[in-house]
């Protein structure tokens, strides 16, 4: 049996990232990065163009030079994205001294955190992982991810988590607010989002910066026969004075 990871899911707004390397795979990792708010450092002897207007943009800090051991000071996260070997080691080993969250791509001996494939929608985050031991089967798996949620799962997310806050002052009971949410997660609801949803045989779409609020604009109809869900259910379980 191999390692066992520890799941976990990690916030890295506002913290300093550092980035080695300036290829294709550093840029994606730097992009995964920016997507969640992290302040990013780069630091490659070449970028590719991607990362190089972005730098120019002011989206990341970006040195083109060589790994200095120095670079690691005040990172939350580091990644080596490298076909150095000695370069790898060294910024592994670098970040370790510092405990610092720490992975060479693609070699899982010179990390102490791996990244699973995930499947984002909106706030729902769905991931997997063979804890490194099959990439190509995580990569299947995360396909079935994909098809079993489809893109109706971002505005029925950030629908309930309006109406959490909302059932809150509505009623102090526990066991009355517990009914009202599964009666909202039985109820409709992820059918009629569903419906504005392209389906596991329409393009996927990049839903990683949802807006609710535009979704709202966008789906008025929508809206209102999900206000009318919601105010079935509560009627049906607040309770009575």
């Amino acid at each position: 049996m191999g390692k066992k990871y520890y799941p976990v899911n990690i916030d890295v707004f506002g913290k300093k990232c550092l980035v080695v390397g300036g290829g294709a795979v550093g840029e994606r990792k730097v992009r995964s990065l920016l997507d969640c708010g992290a302040l990013v450092t780069l630091v490659s002897k070449s970028f590719t163009a991607g990362l190089e207007r972005l730098a120019g943009e002011g989206k990341i800090h970006a040195e083109m030079r060589g790994f200095e051991e120095g670079d690691v000071e005040g990172a939350f996260l580091v990644y080596c994205a490298t076909d150095d070997g000695e370069l790898n080691r060294r910024v592994f080993e670098t970040a370790e001294k510092k405990s610092l969250l720490v992975n060479v791509v693609d070699q899982p001996v010179l990390c102490n955190f791996i990244v699973p494939a995930i499947v984002r929608k909106g706030s729902l985050l769905a991931s997997v992982s063979t804890s490194a031991a099959a990439p190509a089967l995580a990569k299947k798996l995360k396909a079935l991810l994909a098809a079993a949620f489809d893109d109706g799962y971002a505005p029925l997310l950030e629908f309930l988590a309006e109406k959490r806050k909302t059932v809150k002052t509505l009623t102090d009971d526990i066991a009355s607010r517990r009914k009202i949410f599964d009666g909202l997660i039985e109820s409709p609801l992820s059918k009629l989002f569903a419906a504005d949803s392209p389906g596991s045989e329409g393009p996927a779409r990049d839903l990683s910066g949802f807006d609710f609020e535009e979704y709202k604009k966008a789906n008025p109809e929508i809206i209102a026969e999900a206000e009318k869900i919601f105010g079935a259910v509560c009627e049906k379980y607040l309770p009575r004075a």
